[in-house]
């Protein structure tokens, strides 16, 4: 198991006596102390200045430690701490100021910066200036295991240097024949730039490091097949600067469909990087590593070094329990797999500007509301091959399922201009109201906001594979599931929505956008529909439990068993509006109820090991969690998987 620090060190160049209170034993014997194994730290920063006395590079003009990097190096290796060297790529002021031609530039002819400067990817830099450096680094850090290359991208579409503009016109040629079509090749050309100038660089070092960790962040779009060798362990980035919690899920949750590992990179900041005068509270420290391994993923903490090279001790001192926790319940988190019931479909955009993976507003919603109903759900791509789960959710294009799946339209579905084929047209219960929606009429009793949105036939019967499914068409309204929905409708988007479903077999169309950007008030209404919808597409679901959306249920399949991590959700709500008797019950006796067809042989708490008392009764077993605070992790122990 991962347990890392990300160990930022950017200093400027006029910083005074950069590393002038550093003792080799005493730094790594911090993160030693603290169960750290793996750390992450500038050789090289941003802007372009080296942490020794390299012949080759820019030393940090005040380095009061020549040896300051391989000495941090050799320290940390001889404790069994890893170190990769954070080497900034994309940034270099020093050789920005030496090569102008090589920096970014936009359409207009400025120069794209996020204050230090950005090189182009189409330059020599990589072959004249970071080959050679980092060959160095290796040979003056004995130990070393490899490199952390960051900001592998360009910046807001900064496509236009003049190293870019040639090869533009070898690549391109005629296919740029608009500004639109230009704008798009050049994006398009940009992504393989970085591609091959990260394996050009990846190549030089296994030449001489054939066992190199190396690993460039921001690489294009994660998950992308041909940028696994480049990634082997995906980081997912989570400080507020970087879209927050949501965001976080949505990125881990694709990644694993994708088969990638995952390091959820969390931060001790209360703000972004680079906010070394902040300190998260412990709690919310084990929340942010909680609900990282939550989502089957390793963890590294983001912490700032001091400019006089050494480590704040209250960081460490937090960070110590919540890592001496992990490692104690490593047994039931090596060679985990998370369990998957569901997939949610997505449309995933690849042209945002920073090159990264965007997810519309619905997906990231959806992946908060369903993680918060306790579903087990990983998600893909609408244009993938079809995902084999149980339930399929989607909020556009509608897929072909397999044969025992289910499918659950939310909002969305290929439109149909046969409105004469419609699902609700052709059972017959209900009469236009107007045009997009129908009203049910009032003789089947059903209040006065049960409606039914027009649903295209053809659409449904096509993503139901099994042959010979009738065509008739049943119509029920959400006031049949839930009694208060017939009287107070939720309030969604832009508009009120009739609370309505069509069903037809093992597909529900749900005509509420329910992961459109939602009102506080409605957000409770919201998942209690989502609740409920998916209960009825699915025979048996995986974890149920008694706290309510007030903790993240997460079920993960291990080698000797099943482990359930729990996860409150208090420490990431803190400074957001809610009502705390309804979000936040009391956390103590919570029962749970597992879907384990396997016998059960013991239920214990980890890491206390502290055995608790189950009952299994027809492929079910349920037990009460006494108490929890902010992650809790239990071990189900099957007979089929003792060691």
């Amino acid at each position: 198991m991962i347990r890392k620090i990300h160990l930022d060190f950017h200093t400027l160049p006029s910083t005074l006596n950069v590393g002038a209170a550093f003792d080799p034993a005493a730094f790594a014997d911090t993160p030693a102390r603290a169960h750290v194994n793996a750390i992450a730290t500038p050789g090289k920063c941003q802007y372009g200045e080296t942490y020794f006395d390299t012949k080759l590079g820019h030393p940090h003009p005040h380095l009061a430690r020549p040896d300051l990097f391989p000495a941090t190096v050799a320290a940390c290796a001889a404790r069994g701490i890893r170190v990769q060297a954070y080497f900034t790529l994309g940034l270099d002021d020093v050789a920005a100021a030496k090569h102008p031609e090589w920096r970014q530039r936009y359409k207009d002819g400025s120069y794209a910066a996020w204050g230090a400067k950005h090189i182009c990817f189409a330059s020599p830099y990589a072959e004249e200036v970071v080959i050679p450096e980092a060959l160095e680094m290796l040979e003056r850090c004995p130990g070393l295991v490899g490199f952390w290359f960051d900001i592998s991208l360009y910046c807001n579409g900064a496509f236009h240097s003049e190293s870019f503009n040639r090869v533009a016109r070898e690549r391109l040629g005629s296919e740029a024949s608009s500004d639109a079509n230009d704008d798009n090749q050049r994006w398009h050309l940009g992504r393989e730039l970085i591609r091959d100038c990260c394996r050009r660089i990846d190549r030089a070092i296994r030449k001489r490091l054939p066992d190199a960790e190396n690993y460039f962040n921001s690489l294009v779009v994660p998950g992308e097949q041909a940028n696994i060798p480049l990634q082997p362990i995906q980081e997912v980035e989570n400080p507020f600067a970087f879209g927050g919690p949501e965001l976080m899920t949505a990125h881990a949750r694709w990644l694993r469909w994708h088969g990638s590992p995952v390091i959820g990179l969390v931060s001790r900041f209360m703000g972004p990087w680079m906010d070394p005068g902040t300190l998260r509270s412990p709690d919310q420290m084990r929340f942010d590593v909680g609900r990282s391994l939550a989502l089957g993923c390793h963890v590294s903490m983001g912490d700032h070094r001091h400019p006089d090279g050494t480590l704040d001790p209250e960081v460490y001192k937090r960070i110590e329990p919540i890592y001496r926790d992990v490692r104690a319940c490593e047994p039931w988190l090596e060679g985990a797999t998370p369990c998957r019931e569901a997939v949610l479909l997505s449309e995933v955009e690849t042209g945002s500007p920073h090159i990264i993976p965007v997810f519309p507003a619905a997906t990231l919603q959806a992946a908060r509301l369903l993680e918060e109903i306790g579903l087990q759900f990983d998600i893909a791509a609408t244009n993938e091959r079809p995902p084999e789960a149980k339930l399929i959710i989607t909020t556009g294009k509608i897929p072909r399922i397999k044969d025992g799946s289910s499918l659950l339209v939310v909002g969305g579905g290929t439109p149909s201009s046969d409105a004469g084929n419609s699902a609700a047209n052709a059972a017959g219960h209900v009469a236009q109201a107007g045009n997009a929606f129908f009203r049910c009429r009032p003789a089947l009793g059903l209040g006065p906001f049960a409606h039914a949105l027009t649903l295209p036939f053809s659409p449904l019967a096509k993503a139901i594979a099994k042959p010979g499914t009738k065509r008739g068409e049943s119509v029920q309204t959400l006031a049949e599931l839930l009694s208060s929905a017939s009287t107070m409708p939720p309030t969604v988007g832009r508009g009120v929505l009739g609370p309505a479903i069509v069903q037809r077999g093992r597909v529900i169309h749900c005509a509420p956008r329910l992961f459109d950007e939602q009102r506080e008030t409605a957000a409770p209404f919201l998942r209690e529909v989502l609740r409920s919808l998916c209960d009825r597409l699915l025979v048996r679901r995986l974890v149920r439990h008694s706290a309510g959306t007030s903790v993240a249920a997460h079920l993960h399949r291990v080698p000797h068993g099943y482990a359930l991590q729990l996860v409150h959700w208090a420490m990431e709500r803190w400074d957001k509006k809610l009502n705390p008797v309804a979000e936040f019950p009391p956390l103590g006796q919570i029962e749970v109820e597992l879907a384990i067809t396997e016998k059960v042989r013991e239920v214990a708490l980890w890491p206390a090991k502290k055995p608790i008392a189950f009952k299994q009764k027809d492929g079910l077993c349920t037990f009460t969690v006494p108490r929890m605070h902010v992650w809790q992790l239990v071990a189900v122990r099957t007979a089929a998987n003792e060691r």
